[in-house]
């Protein structure tokens, strides 16, 4: 793909970022930590960089892809911005986090009586954390075995209870997604091939899941069902991270995806 029909579209706050030259380094995973994303925006005006600098928290809505179709791939909170001089160019840095704000803010104090039905309190820590839920709780049919006492950080209690539960919590575009371990958010897998953007071959790391690398696809989510079709390995898996990285001024248009082979 030509370098001149990539498409990157920034919008900080109220303020459109348009017609400059944007980079950015995105992850995503399935913790319960923030997912991240730097973005750097080249020679942005003086006026634009006094509002952005202005800005506390503000939401960042980032969309990739090619001139007749652009996908989000990125939606969270603005936690920090500097600005500095390479050359003859001024480079304006973003930091931002999914669902960070309310990640870090919110709070619960609550109890809850033995045979509560665990997804009861799901629901609630989700209410806590103003975050909509992204996938249905019917896998969660179990009740408290005994009394529960929560008292704190909103998504480190959640994270706690679901663990016992053998279910992981993470923020995908500012939504809680809860997902069942070794099981996928949908049925149907999204393919790659070497005819959709499979670019090397993929190899089996360490942690023994199995590591490739394709063009930039905003789709791949941590947590979906990925079928790889090439050479080396044949079959279904499950998302664990992706590393997106993309510019309009080099050659970066990359996805580095971790899968778990099932």
């Amino acid at each position: 793909m030509k370098l001149f029909e990539r498409c990157i579209k920034l919008k900080v706050g109220e303020t459109n970022i348009i017609g400059l030259d944007i980079a950015f380094e995105i992850n995503k995973n399935l913790k319960s930590e923030a997912n991240t994303c730097e973005v750097k925006i080249l020679n942005l005006s003086l006026k634009n960089r006094e509002i952005l600098s202005s800005y506390k928290r503000v939401p960042v809505i980032l969309e990739a892809g090619y001139k007749d179709f652009l996908q989000p791939i990125f939606v969270g909170d603005m936690c920090n911005i500097f600005c500095q001089k390479e050359g003859p160019d001024i480079t304006t840095i973003l930091s931002v986090g999914d669902g960070l704000n309310k990640i870090q803010t919110s709070r619960i104090k609550k109890t809850y009586a033995k045979d509560t039905p665990v997804k009861d309190v799901v629901n609630d820590l989700a209410k806590s954390l103003k975050l909509p839920l992204n996938s249905p709780l019917n896998q969660l049919k179990t009740m408290l075995t005994k009394g529960l006492s929560l008292s704190g950080n909103s998504m480190l209690e959640l994270e706690r209870l679901l663990k016992i539960q053998n279910f992981s919590v993470s923020v995908q575009d500012n939504s809680l997604q809860v997902l069942k371990h070794g099981e996928s958010l949908v049925k149907e897998a999204i393919v790659l091939n070497s005819n959709s953007g499979l670019i090397s071959s993929p190899e089996f790391s360490q942690n023994n899941l199995l590591t490739l690398k394709c063009l930039l696809m905003p789709e791949l989510k941590p947590g979906l069902s990925l079928y790889i079709d090439s050479l080396i390995f044949k079959g279904l898996s499950i998302i664990q991270s992706v590393k997106f990285e993309g510019s309009t001024y080099d050659e970066n248009w990359f996805s580095e995806v971790e899968v778990k082979v099932i």
